[in-house]
């Protein structure tokens, strides 16, 4: 029986995580419902905070100038997109002019 408990509420508390459905420390080996922050107090009286926290916070605070879109998939913000077909139709090109029109619409 213990051999499957891992199996089945490992995925469950992923899922979950990335929903944002709970909070998670630091290394991932505390949940919990609501956000705590715990302060430990080493031998020689200095303080280190543990705060927790939901999937996209946790993100932010790993990868900063990184966030997540509507699925979930992490992004740079400020990274360029293009359409694929017009970036096929330049890198295909042999025109010079074609350069100056693809660059104005990066631009745009």
């Amino acid at each position: 029986m213990l051999t499957v408990v891992p199996t089945v509420f490992d995925p469950l508390f992923c899922r979950l995580f990335r929903l944002d459905g709970i909070y998670i420390n630091k290394d991932a080996t505390k949940y919990s419902i609501k956000p705590i922050t715990t302060m430990i107090v080493d031998k020689k009286g200095e303080v280190t905070t543990d705060q927790y926290m939901k999937y996209h916070e946790g993100i932010a605070h790993k990868f900063p100038g990184y966030q997540l879109d509507q699925n979930n998939i992490v992004l740079n913000v400020s990274d360029i997109t293009i359409d694929l077909q017009d970036h096929c139709r330049f890198l295909a090109s042999k025109k010079l002019e074609d350069i100056d029109l693809y660059n104005k619409s990066l631009r745009s």
